[in-house]
């Protein structure tokens, strides 16, 4: 199953939690996140769950075979590999707290 997105998030893309080591690395963090306020981290949160459990495809993967996909893709060394790397505790909590959401809610 593939979902069509709605323009909004590509620019709110930019403020996921899993994506600051990544920018900090090429120099751009202290910019994106003067675009980017962190009012709405439920928002943060949801957007990074759906980043980290949609494959490439479009297809529904658990956070922990996104992860090995994103690492099997770039290879050890590529920025965006180390950059999953020590984003993988904050993109793990933030998937956790919206499956305890989904859960609660009955979702």
């Amino acid at each position: 199953m593939t979902y069509a997105l709605p323009s909004l998030v590509p620019p709110l893309v930019k403020g996921l939690p899993s994506r600051p080591d990544d920018e900090n690395l090429r120099d751009l963090f202290d910019a994106l996140t003067a675009e980017f306020d962190e009012e709405r981290p439920e928002l943060v949160e949801a957007l990074t769950y759906c980043d980290m459990t949609t494959g490439p495809d479009g297809t529904h993967l658990d956070v922990a075979e996104r992860l090995a996909e994103i690492h099997s893709r770039y290879g050890p060394k590529h920025l965006v590999s180390r950059s999953i790397t020590a984003s993988t505790p904050c993109i793990l909590a933030a998937v956790r707290a919206v499956e305890r959401a989904l859960a609660s809610s009955g979702t």
